[in-house]
């Protein structure tokens, strides 16, 4: 009886084991960790501020607005100067708009001979060039050329007017210097001249296009006085089919009141070197006295002496053309 009961105990007790797993560990579903991946933020760099260059010339608007062509700005003529032949001097005579002192001009003067003339500038008897430097204008207008076309080429004559203006500039380091084309004459002048002038005016415009970053500029007041017919109307004809009358002078001033010089804060450099001066050696007379002469070369590029003693009025007592004396270089500009 025993022996059965742990037989059935036995056998039981197999039962129960034979029917149990391994018991397997929960899954509830959590990822696997892993190292995370680190991004590095994106790096931050500074823009650099433009770099803020001041323009060569700095433009000023202009404000005058003409309405009609004989309009004139009073405040730009005023800073303005006129250096020329006898056409030029009726801008002092004629237009009643400029002093005698913004004036300098004879006749006969041209560009190949700007240096045989002195002005008289506030009772001053001086050169041109000294007086430019006297005044300090802040635009010098170059208005000659009727003198010029039939004595010197229209390669020289640019020439020469290139020279004038930088020795201007030289006289003057704060001015612009603007050329002013010739006018045109009459159709009933003798000359008959108009397309000749027109091609010395052309050789110049492309000068002062050339050099126009020396504030060397060029203005065609041709065009301001000048009829559909290519000639120089009844209206702006002073009598002789050459010379400009009172109402073209102020077609004139209104042309370069419109057309203004802008104005900037570079201004050109001068290139002007101080006056030659050259001492002699002092000399013995016979009585023993010491004597010394020192001879100062003339302001400009020309290496002339000028009479003054025989000086030739011309159309004004202002303006007076001297005998040159001891002429050792042909004047260009």
């Amino acid at each position: 009886m025993i022996n059965k009961l742990k037989i059935i105990f036995t056998a039981v007790l197999c039962m129960i084991f034979s029917g149990c797993t391994k018991i397997q560990p929960l899954d509830i579903g959590c990822p696997e960790i892993t190292t995370a991946e680190i991004i590095e933020p994106p790096e931050i760099t500074t823009v650099p501020e433009p770099e803020v260059t001041e323009p060569t010339t700095v433009v000023t608007t202009q404000s005058f607005v003409p309405t009609t062509p004989t309009d004139f700005d009073r405040e730009y003529l005023d800073q303005c100067v006129f250096v020329g032949d006898s056409v030029c001097s009726g801008l002092r005579v004629y237009s009643g708009l400029l002093d005698a002192d913004q004036v300098f001009a004879a006749g006969n003067l041209g560009a190949r001979s700007l240096h045989d003339y002195t002005v008289t500038y506030r009772g001053e008897e001086l050169s041109i060039m000294d007086a430019i430097a006297k005044r300090q204008p802040k635009y010098v207008y170059l208005w000659m050329g009727l003198n010029d076309i039939n004595m010197t080429t229209k390669e020289q004559y640019a020439e020469n007017l290139y020279n004038i203006a930088i020795e201007a500039m030289n006289a003057s380091p704060y001015s612009y210097v603007c050329i002013l084309s010739m006018t045109p004459t009459s159709i009933d002048h003798p000359w008959k001249a108009n397309d000749r002038i027109k091609e010395y005016n052309e050789e110049v415009r492309k000068m002062c296009e050339e050099n126009e970053d020396k504030h060397i500029y060029f203005l065609n007041v041709w065009d301001a006085v000048v009829n559909t017919s290519g000639y120089l109307p009844d209206e702006c004809n002073g009598g002789d089919g050459l010379h400009l009358s009172p109402y073209a002078y102020q077609l004139v001033l209104g042309y370069v009141s419109a057309n203004q010089i802008n104005y900037g804060t570079e201004f050109p450099v001068s290139t002007e070197t101080e006056p030659t001066v050259t001492e002699t050696e002092p000399t013995v007379t016979e009585t023993g006295a010491e004597t010394s002469e020192v001879t100062q070369a003339p302001s400009g590029d020309a290496e002339e002496q000028f009479n003054s003693d025989n000086s030739d009025n011309s159309d004004n007592s202002a303006y007076t053309q001297n005998e040159t004396e001891n002429t050792t270089s042909e004047f260009y500009g």
